[in-house]
C-alpha cells in the first residue's frame, strides 16, 4: 500500500507517493529529488504556460472578496472566466485563449476593473463575443483582443469606460462574402447601453470598428479605425459625441443612420476610396445634428447626406475628394464656413431645397469683392451636370473644371431651386482667416486705391518735367 501525498504550488498540483516495502528508501530519495527540482523550476520561472479544466484565473476570482485587487501571474491560460463581483484584475503579461464557443470574459457585475490581458477568441459563434459586459461603471484598459467574432459587446450596460484597447483581426473580413446585415465581427458593439466612454482605442480589420444601436449619451473620442467596413456606425442613437477620431482605408469612415442630436467634431476621415460606395462621412435620416471642424480628404465622396434635415455643417476642410459634398433629398441644412479645395467635383445636389449655403470657400470660384468684407458678390454655383456625365462616361473626368463644360451648362434648363448655390462665397479659406485673424475692410480698400492714385500722380508729374 502506498501513501499518497498531494502538494500545491500557485494552484498547480503535484502528486508524490510514499511506498512501503524493500524499495522504500530508494523511492523516497527519488521523490525528494523530483520535488526539489520541481520547486526550483517554479520558483525560477516568471512565466509559465498551462491549461486547466478547473480554471486557474476563475479560482482566483472566486476566492477574491468584493473590492479586492488580484494580480494574475504572467503566462498563457486556456479557460473562460465569469466575473460576478466588483474586483480589480491586473493581468499584465497574461494571454487568455478561448477555443470553446463560450464567452471568454463575461462581466456580470458593476465596478469591475480589468487591465493588461491579451484575449484570443478562436471561435466565431454569433452569441459569444470575446468580452461581454452586462454591468455598469466598469473600467477596461490596456487590453489586446484578437477575435474571429465580435470583440467587446455591451448589452444594457451603462457608464463604462473602455480605453487604450487594441482590437485587431488577423484575417481581414471578406466584404464580398460577408453578410453585411450581420453584427458579428464588430470591434465594439453597444446595444441599449448609455453614457459609456470609448477613447484612445485602435480597431483594425473589423466589420465595424464601433457599432452603437438604440443607445444615447455615449462618447467616442480619440479612436482610430482602419481597414473595416464602417469605422464608426450609429443606428437609432441619440446625443452621441464623435470627437477627434480618425478613420482611414475603410469602406466608409462613419455611417450615421436614423439618429438625432449627434455631434461629429474634429475628426479625420481620409482615404475611404477603394469601394464604389465609399464616403468619408455618410448621414442618412439624421436630424438636429452638428458636423463641425472635421477633415475630409482623399475620399470618393467627402460628405454624403441623404433624407436628413436641420443639420449644421460648418468649419470643415473638404479637400482632394472626387466629390466634396453630395446632398440627396436634404432640406433645412445650414452649410457655412467650410473650405472646399482640390476636389474633382465640389458639390452635387439632388432633390434638395430650402438649405442655407453661404460663406464657404471654393477654390474653383473666381469671385469679386467690391465691399472689402472678404465675401464675393458673385454667387458660387455647383456644377449640375458633370457628375451625371461621368457616371455615364467615366473618361469625361479629364474634362473636370474645363471652360467647355461651363458652356454646356448654358444649353440646359435647370431647376434653380435644386442647384447648390453659395450666396456669398469667401474670397480666402475660412481656416486661413482663423489662423491669421485678418479681415479686409472698406477702409483698407480706400487706402490702397488712394495710394495707387497718388503714385500715378507723382510718376506723371515727374515725366512732364
Amino acid at each position: 500500500m502506498n501513501d499518497h501525498i498531494i502538494c500545491f504550488w500557485k494552484r498547480k498540483q503535484f502528486s508524490f507517493f510514499l511506498p512501503t516495502g524493500k524499495k522504500k528508501a530508494n523511492l523516497l530519495i527519488r521523490n525528494f529529488i523530483l520535488l526539489t527540482l520541481t520547486l526550483i523550476m517554479i520558483l525560477t520561472s516568471d512565466t509559465y504556460s498551462f491549461a486547466s479544466e478547473k480554471g486557474i484565473i476563475q479560482a482566483l476570482i472566486d476566492e477574491a472578496k468584493p473590492g479586492e485587487e488580484i494580480t494574475i501571474q504572467a503566462g498563457i491560460y486556456e479557460e473562460v472566466i465569469s466575473i460576478t463581483k466588483p474586483i480589480k484584475i491586473n493581468g499584465e503579461g497574461v494571454m487568455l485563449i478561448n477555443t470553446s464557443d463560450d464567452i471568454a470574459i463575461h462581466i456580470k457585475s458593476d465596478h469591475v476593473s480589468l487591465s493588461g490581458l491579451t484575449v484570443v477568441q478562436l471561435t466565431s459563434h454569433p452569441e459569444s463575443p470575446a468580452i461581454l459586459i452586462e454591468g455598469n461603471d466598469n473600467h477596461l484598459s490596456q487590453l489586446t483582443i484578437n477575435s474571429l467574432g465580435t470583440s467587446i459587446q455591451l448589452f444594457s450596460a451603462n457608464r463604462n469606460l473602455l480605453e487604450h484597447l487594441h482590437i485587431e483581426r488577423q484575417n481581414p473580413i471578406n466584404f464580398g462574402e460577408a453578410n453585411m446585415g450581420s453584427r458579428q465581427g464588430n470591434g465594439f458593439d453597444l446595444f441599449a447601453s448609455h453614457e459609456n466612454v470609448l477613447k484612445n482605442n485602435t480597431m483594425i480589420n473589423l466589420l465595424d470598428g464601433v457599432y452603437i444601436e438604440s443607445s444615447r449619451g455615449n462618447i467616442i473620442e480619440n479612436n482610430h479605425a482602419i481597414r473595416s467596413r464602417y469605422g464608426y456606425h450609429l443606428m437609432f442613437a441619440e446625443d452621441i459625441l464623435l470627437n477627434n477620431n480618425s478613420a482611414s482605408l475603410n469602406i466608409t469612415g462613419a455611417m450615421i443612420m436614423g439618429s438625432s442630436r449627434v455631434t461629429i467634431s474634429n475628426n479625420h476621415f481620409t482615404k475611404q476610396s477603394y469601394h464604389v460606395h465609399s464616403q468619408g462621412l455618410l448621414l442618412y435620416d439624421v436630424h438636429d445634428s452638428v458636423v463641425r471642424g472635421n477633415d475630409f480628404s482623399e475620399n470618393l465622396i467627402g460628405l454624403y447626406i441623404e433624407r436628413s434635415s436641420k443639420n449644421d455643417v460648418h468649419e470643415n476642410k473638404i479637400f482632394a475628394n472626387f466629390v466634396g459634398i453630395q446632398l440627396k433629398r436634404v432640406g433645412t441644412h445650414k452649410i457655412s464656413h467650410n473650405d472646399f479645395f482640390t476636389n474633382v467635383i465640389q458639390a452635387r445636389v439632388t432633390d434638395s431645397e430650402g438649405n442655407h449655403v453661404a460663406e464657404n470657400y471654393w477654390d474653383t470660384h473666381t469671385g469679386l469683392d467690391f465691399t472689402g468684407d472678404g465675401k464675393s458678390e458673385l454667387t458660387f454655383q455647383a456644377d449640375p451636370i458633370f457628375l451625371g456625365l461621368v457616371e455615364r462616361k467615366p473618361p469625361y473626368q479629364l474634362l473636370a473644371q474645363s471652360p467647355g463644360l461651363l458652356f454646356v451648362q448654358l444649353l440646359f434648363e435647370m431647376n434653380e431651386e435644386a442647384i447648390l448655390k453659395d450666396i456669398s462665397p469667401l474670397m480666402e479659406p475660412f481656416s486661413q482667416q482663423i489662423t491669421s485673424n485678418k479681415t479686409s475692410t472698406l477702409y483698407d480698400v480706400f487706402l490702397y486705391l488712394s495710394l495707387m492714385v497718388l503714385s500715378i500722380i507723382i510718376i506723371r508729374g515727374g515725366i512732364r518735367k
